[in-house]
Formats: structure tokens, C-alpha cells, sequence
């Protein structure tokens, strides 16, 4: 988690991808001292590292003491120290870990964070869309109907409020990533089905290490996509599993809106489990519509019946 402590009362506060400071009520850090300009400097996380730009106010930034000249992004370590328009307002950069992507209702209110990648829009009790990255390391909003790409600044409307969109520029490397956690790339997923197909399990394994997502209702939706990628195991990669989405509505009997939430669930569920790259779970093409599920490890057992 990224944090800015204010030195002289010790209160600390979380960074966005891009966190405006000053003592506009625009801005993220609202800082309310007369020698603060109203969009005094701003503070982003790009490349892997935070960096400061003074955004020409008028009694200027200081980094441990220098100052900024305005207009220049100036990198920031761990530890840090950063004054805005006077030398005792100050505040130490406490931890520089990259920050997660969020959404800022336009209309005030708290943000929504993303978990572990995944930004689940207006909320993840009701999700119309999903922000995360693609497989190039672009950020997407999957709104159930199409991809389009989005970036740090986008504002987009959904659940009747407009959201600003706050995304880390810096993209992680698959192997920084792996090291940090397991992802959806090195994961084995295992579907164990009752007989009558009423109870679906999954499992997912890291290594010998199991993961268990339990009995839960978008399963039944993941193993239908699953089984037709396992159809294809004979074909290139690229065209293994792919189903017109008219086609599975009529395979599942619900409508797109089930689709798209049994879709969002199951994205969340195993970004909650710590598994990076959930969003790639079950991929989508815009033209013609269609989707797939995205994991090629994967095994289907009945109930009671898979090794332990």
C-alpha cells in the first residue's frame, strides 16, 4: 500500500495511480494551507517508480530539501520528504509499493479499489464492468459486450455515476509478478461435477499447493467453457474453445446479464484468492462475439472421484 504521512501531525494518506495535490477540492491530497497553491504539484507511479511535479505554484516543492523545478517529473525513493509551498509542510514517502487501479465517483464519495488487478465496477455486490489488463499489459474495461481501452484519467459512466478512472501507468513483468504471487498463467484448475451436474467444485493448484474456490454457482458456467476448450485440444492454441455467446445463453439457458455477472464472480473470486490475472479467466472477442476460457491446464473429474 503507498503512503504519504504528514510529518507534523502523523496522519497518513493512500496514493492513487495519479494523486493531485493542493487546496482545490479537485484534488486527491487536499492540502488547506494559504502558501498551497489550488493544484500545487502531482505525485504518479509510472516505470515501477513515484515521482513529484510541481505544477508551477507559486511558492514551489521541495524533495528532501531541493527544490523542483516545475514541469519536471522528479523520481521519488522510499523515505523521501516533500514540501509543498513551505519547508515545515511536510510529508515522507513512508512506502513507495506501486498502487492499485481505483475509481473516483465523480460526485464525491469513497473510491472503489481494485483487487488484485481486478476493478469490478459500480461494485462487486452488482458489477456492470471489469478494468483490468490485457494480455499485453494494457488496461481494458469489459463491460460484458466489448473490450475498449481505458487509461489513468478516463472518466467512463456506469451504475448512473461518472467514474474517474486511476490506473497504475508501469506494467509488471510476468516474472515479478510470479514471484510475488501465483497467477493464472502457472495455475492448474480442477472440476469436480456431481452426476446430475447440481455441484461444481473447483480447485485450483500452484505447484502441489491446493487452492480451494469451493461449490459455487458460476462454476457451472466456467466448466461449460471448459469442456468445449477441451473439445479443441486438437486444434492450435489460438483456436481452441471459442463459442458464439447466442450459442452458450442457449447452452446455459440465462440471459447475457447472468452471463456477465457469473463472468465478473468468477474473475473476483479468484482475484480474492491471491491468483493474479484473474481477468484472463474467461476471454472475449468483440467482432464476432464470443468467448473462451483462458486456462489450457485444466481437468475435469466427477465428484468424490479426483486424487488427492
Amino acid at each position: 500500500m503507498s503512503l504519504l504521512k504528514k510529518l507534523d501531525e502523523q496522519t497518513t494518506h493512500r496514493l492513487q495511480a495519479r494523486t493531485l495535490i493542493g487546496r482545490s477540492r479537485h484534488c486527491a491530497l487536499r492540502v488547506r494551507r494559504p502558501e498551497v497553491s489550488g493544484e500545487h504539484a502531482v505525485l504518479r507511479y509510472a516505470d515501477n517508480t513515484w515521482a513529484v511535479r510541481d505544477l508551477a505554484s507559486r511558492n514551489g516543492t521541495l524533495r528532501n530539501g531541493t527544490p523542483v523545478a516545475p514541469g519536471e517529473w522528479v523520481p521519488l525513493e522510499e523515505g523521501d520528504v516533500i514540501a509543498f509551498g513551505h519547508p515545515d509542510n511536510r510529508f515522507r514517502l513512508v512506502d513507495a509499493s506501486p498502487p492499485v487501479a481505483a475509481a473516483l465517483p465523480v460526485d464525491g464519495g469513497e473510491p472503489v479499489e481494485a483487487v488484485e488487478g481486478l476493478l469490478l465496477l459500480p461494485d462487486e455486490h452488482s458489477p456492470e464492468a471489469t478494468v483490468h489488463r490485457d494480455a499485453d499489459g494494457q488496461w481494458v474495461l469489459d463491460d460484458g459486450d466489448a473490450l475498449r481501452p481505458v487509461h489513468d484519467g478516463t472518466l467512463i459512466e456506469l451504475g448512473g455515476r461518472g467514474w474517474t478512472l486511476f490506473l497504475p501507468e508501469g506494467v509488471v513483468s510476468t516474472a515479478q509478478a510470479a514471484a510475488l504471487r501465483p497467477t493464472l498463467d502457472v495455475v492448474r484448475l480442477r472440476f469436480e461435477v456431481s452426476r446430475d451436474e447440481e455441484h461444481v467444485r473447483l480447485t485450483a493448484f500452484h505447484g502441489d499447493r491446493p487452492i480451494e474456490l469451493g461449490d459455487r454457482a458460476h462454476h457451472y458456467t466456467l466448466l461449460t467453457l471448459a469442456r468445449l476448450r477441451l473439445e479443441d485440444q486438437g486444434l492450435p492454441d489460438a483456436e481452441q474453445g471459442w463459442v458464439d455467446q447466442p450459442r452458450l445463453l442457449r447452452m446455459l439457458a440465462i440471459d447475457p446479464s447472468k452471463l456477465n455477472l457469473d463472468v465478473f464472480r468468477a474473475r473476483r473470486q479468484l482475484a480474492d484468492a491471491g491468483i493474479g490475472g484473474a481477468a484472463a479467466l474467461v476471454e472475449r472477442r468483440t467482432y464476432p462475439r464470443q468467448l473462451r476460457f483462458g486456462v489450457v491446464a485444466v481437468e475435469v473429474t466427477p465428484l468424490g472421484d479426483a486424487d488427492s
